[in-house]
């Protein structure tokens, strides 16, 4: 039987896979939230099997007085281990959205350097003006 982590590993990838078909630069705040959706759905399958691996680590710690330091020293482990798991999970959907973004403004960008804006009507504005309008909001922000 697969176990819950695998199943949620399937289940991403597939999503991922998927996503480049629904990322479509004339549409940015829709894929943004396509990827916010699955970064999300990540840390939460991803969490779940790491409170998992926690409550067994706990399971392991002697009985009696030395019962209480062996979970509070577990569960520093397991915080500071799970902060990086997440912080790498958040880099990857940034950097997903990064280079979508940076797709999105090749491909409108003309041989002038001038970018055309199709949700502006095909209007020209610097390329920095583009950069700063085309910046993920909240919780996807590329700095």
């Amino acid at each position: 039987m697969l176990s819950a982590g695998w199943v949620v590993g399937i289940l991403l990838a597939w999503a991922v896979s998927s996503v480049q078909l629904e990322m479509d630069c004339s549409r940015p705040q829709q894929a943004r939230n396509v990827v916010g959706r699955l970064m999300l759905s990540e840390i939460e399958g991803a969490e779940d099997a790491h409170r998992a691996a926690m409550w067994e680590a706990f399971g392991r710690c002697p009985g009696g007085s030395d019962r209480g330091a062996c979970r509070q020293k577990e569960q520093q482990r397991f915080e500071a281990q799970w902060e990086r798991q997440k912080k790498a999970i958040e880099d990857k959907y940034r950097k997903m959205l990064a280079e979508f973004e940076e797709r999105c403004r090749a491909a409108v960008t003309d041989a002038s350097g001038w970018e055309r804006n199709p949700v502006l009507g095909g209007s020209k504005r610097s390329r920095c003006e583009a950069a700063r309008a085309a910046a993920p909001r909240g919780v996807l922000s590329v700095r």
